[in-house]
């Protein structure tokens, strides 16, 4: 790449969405080093020739996979660009409806004579992204464990903090059940619905609409 921010959005769209098996190997080939690296919450990959094993895989696994550059950031003197993308990912027979994923791409790019080769590829999903991937019913349940999360560390707070065992973390908070009481029922448990549907319907991810796929997202106003 000679110009990193404003090419990666069409590489992204053909990595995600091409149907043709040529035009993927050549676009891996042509802008990832040999020993390039792919970390993503599912697999790991150490080499160019895995990589692309790994993204057949996934157009094979979801042929009609759709994604949305909403944001580039590029940082020259680390020679890193993140990436904010929104998909539509469904699994092949997958009888629920797909959902739709938000996700970071972090890419720490390689200068060789001049061009930017992609040297190791992460990406970062919520965890309720994951699971819109997979099956987008069950983000219900996800949103419902990580709130009941968020419960658990504010009572062993009030708890911790109440014995005054803090060890050293904590001074001088004020210790109230009432405040905890009204802070808990204004928080995500009380507000569940709303929670789900700004995660998964939110303005971010409604860029990804049947008009404006496979690219890179206007500017904002």
């Amino acid at each position: 790449m000679q110009n990193p921010k404003d090419e990666i959005p069409s590489i992204i769209a053909t990595l995600t969405s091409t149907s043709s098996a040529s035009v993927l190997a050549q676009t891996i080939s042509r802008y990832f080093t040999p020993d390039a690296q792919f970390w993503h919450p599912l697999c790991r990959s150490a080499s160019r020739e895995e990589i692309l094993g790994v993204y057949q895989w996934y157009r094979i696994m979801s042929p009609q996979t759709r994604s949305r550059v909403l944001s580039v950031i590029y940082d020259e003197t680390l020679n890193v660009l993140i990436v904010e993308v929104v998909q539509m990912f469904h699994i092949r027979y997958n009888p629920f409806p797909p959902g739709k994923a938000r996700l970071n791409i972090r890419l720490t790019l390689r200068e060789v004579n001049g061009l930017h080769y992609i040297a190791r590829q992460e990406d970062f999903y919520h965890p309720t992204d994951v699971i819109a991937l997979l099956a987008p019913p069950l983000i219900y349940l996800a949103v419902f464990w990580l709130s009941v999360a968020s419960v658990a560390c504010n009572v062993c707070a009030w708890i911790f903090r109440m014995v005054n065992f803090t060890g050293g973390g904590l001074e001088g908070a004020d210790v109230s059940f009432r405040k905890l009481f009204e802070g808990l029922k204004s928080g995500p448990v009380y507000d569940l619905r709303a929670s789900i549907v700004q995660g998964t319907k939110g303005t971010e991810a409604n860029y990804l609409s049947d008009g404006n796929i496979n690219g890179r997202a206007e500017e904002r106003e």
